[in-house]
């Protein structure tokens, strides 16, 4: 058969035609995609804040008369559901879906990656820096940042660990030029009392009976302001056991750059952690605060087990009863952990605490926070083991801001930008940064508590309701402040209006407010009141669109840093039934 022979030269404008086709095709899919998600901006920044106020920003008084209104409606239609959590039920960055992992933009840099923290330059024979824990110093302090860390040497040729801290401010990396954390002025050891644990507890690995230092520290403040520490040692009774201590007692002026040196120290020393029973090695306990700021400890997640907070500074304390024992942790979270066909101990994944909590209330700035719009959030790992290997997926589990702390969701595998599957992440504490990326100014009772309206709107509901009732029966109710647990069926408490529809229906114009509540022009604003928000306060709380910080360590050998919003903490959020 004769081969036909066609020059290349005759073919080409043939190729250039069908190039310039799919271009077209491939350009107007894209524009259509890109339409689709216009409205989305994935890698926004915000500015940071260089004050705690902002008169540009302040709302005026028939704004925040129609935000407390607003913010009412929107409290009671969470108490008629039942879930503060239904609006995040899903996802909505288009990058995520229920099933995928969430993937966390941080903030503190023009690249969004999370940043390395160097607590001091690494050289030859210096130790690695790890467990980090960062917390904001007020503004206008000399840095905006307190930094500790651990370290690891060798001492009489056993290891030994060490704890170390600075004050940081960012910079960049030497050659690279990428944004970091790093100490400023010199990194200083920090003076930790030591002792051996009893003889025979350390069954598991006896080494652990001589003196090991201090490890995995978590450093948080409280409600009050304290900037506590839970650190793990020798135990008293056992082998490892956890502590609690007020950090100015160890370092002391940082009372005066935090600026709390008129909030009590309650923990002067070493405070063991009570539980009823001691394990062998104690390991990641954190506090949980609840809506009249009284602390609890929680041992652990899986098997739910939470003890009150102790209020004697003793170097030990006595044996607590457990006030949660032993419940099993939601199939929302007992579910995440993989199932194996080989009975191996070196191939499992167990469910390990992670970081401090923190109460967020559920909407923006100035939401008037209540018990039903705010929550506990704490970061929880599944550590997976394959023989030497170690990998963790982290999530935030959510919990109601009352005792006991009922577990009420969780998120989808959070993934930091900036890492890869190769490293060994663990995240160990947060922190709100309201110093640095404060959005909005602080909290304002008599400014944005709407106290005056809110039990306005309840009084004029109450009575109405009463009426009703009276019409029928000669019955009576009592009407329940905001501030007031709801024992009545929360089905029965939305308002329903003349016309037979439900009234809490959030209004969306000054026009419609005026109409649904007219008695409201005479209520004034601003009020001299004694009453304070107790969910509301400097440390431990913030609103959905405040900044995190989240304090990482790498390989058991490196620190980072990520700065996130709450609102891309909380995406994709499965409601624990």
């Amino acid at each position: 058969m004769k081969r036909i022979a066609i020059p290349f030269r005759r073919l080409l404008p043939l190729l250039l035609a069908l190039a310039f086709v799919t271009l077209v095709i491939v350009g107007l899919s894209y524009t259509n995609l890109i339409d689709e998600y216009s409205e989305y901006i994935p890698f926004r920044r915000p500015f940071l804040a260089t004050s705690n106020t902002s008169s540009e920003t302040a709302l005026t008084d028939e704004q925040i008369r129609l935000s407390v209104i607003q913010q009412y409606e929107f409290n009671e239609n969470i108490v008629a559901s039942g879930s503060p959590l239904d609006a995040f039920a899903t996802c909505n960055n288009p990058l995520h879906t229920n099933e995928s992992a969430v993937f966390l933009v941080s903030e503190n840099g023009p690249e969004g990656t999370l940043a390395r923290i160097e607590f001091a330059w690494f050289g030859f024979n210096t130790p690695a820096r790890y467990n980090p824990n960062v917390l904001p110093y007020p503004p206008g302090g000399a840095a905006p940042y307190f930094g500790l860390g651990r370290q690891t040497v060798e001492l009489n040729g056993k290891k030994h660990h060490e704890l170390v801290y600075c004050d940081m401010e960012w910079g960049l990396s030497k050659g690279i030029g990428r944004r970091i954390l790093k100490c400023k002025g010199g990194l200083q050891k920090l003076e930790f009392p030591e002792w051996r644990s009893p003889g025979g507890k350390c069954v598991w690995l006896p080494y652990l009976e001589d003196t090991n230092g201090p490890s995995d520290p978590r450093v948080f403040f409280s409600p009050k302001g304290e900037p506590v520490m839970i650190v793990g040692t020798n135990g008293i009774t056992n082998c490892l056991s956890q502590y609690i201590i007020d950090l100015r007692v160890m370092i002391p002026d940082l009372g005066e750059k935090m600026k709390v040196e008129q909030v009590p120290v309650r923990f002067k020393q070493l405070t063991e952690l009570p539980r009823d029973h001691y394990g062998e090695i104690e390991k990641n306990w954190f506090l949980l605060y609840d809506d009249k700021d009284i602390g609890y400890v929680q041992h652990d997640i899986e098997n739910r087990s939470i003890s009150a907070l102790p209020t004697v500074d003793t170097i030990t304390s006595a044996h607590a009863v457990n006030f949660v024992q032993g419940e099993a942790v939601p199939p929302c979270i007992s579910s995440l952990k993989k199932e194996y066909e080989e009975k191996n101990d070196q191939i499992r994944n167990d469910i390990h605490q992670g970081t401090n909590s923190l109460r967020v209330t559920l909407c923006e700035f100035p939401c008037i926070p209540t018990i039903h719009n705010t929550v506990l959030l704490e970061m929880f790992h599944i550590k997976y083991h394959s023989y030497l290997e170690v990998f963790y997926r982290r999530y935030v589990m959510l919990m109601n801001v009352t005792a006991p702390f009922e577990v009420i969701g969780r998120t989808n595998n959070l993934i930091y930008a900036g890492s890869d599957e190769k490293m060994m992440i663990y995240t160990v504490s947060m922190a709100w940064d309201h110093a640095n990326f404060r959005r909005h100014e602080p909290w304002s009772e008599a400014k944005y508590g709407g106290r005056a309206i809110w039990n306005a709107i309840e009084d004029q509901e109450a009575e109405e309701y009463e009426n009703s009732i009276n019409d029928f029966n000669g019955g009576a109710v009592t009407s329940r402040r905001r501030d007031e647990p709801d024992s009545s069926d929360s089905s029965s408490s939305a308002p329903v209006d003349d016309t037979g529809q439900d009234s809490s229906a959030p209004v969306t114009t000054d026009e419609e407010a005026a109409a649904r509540y007219p008695f409201l022009e005479n209520v004034p604003l601003l009020q001299n009141s004694t009453y304070t928000n107790p969910l509301v306060n400097e440390y431990y709380h913030g609103w959905i669109d405040d900044t995190i910080i989240l304090n990482i360590g790498i390989n058991d050998l490196e620190s980072g840093i990520v700065h996130v919003k709450a609102s891309d903490l909380l995406e994709c959020v499965t409601a624990c039934k």
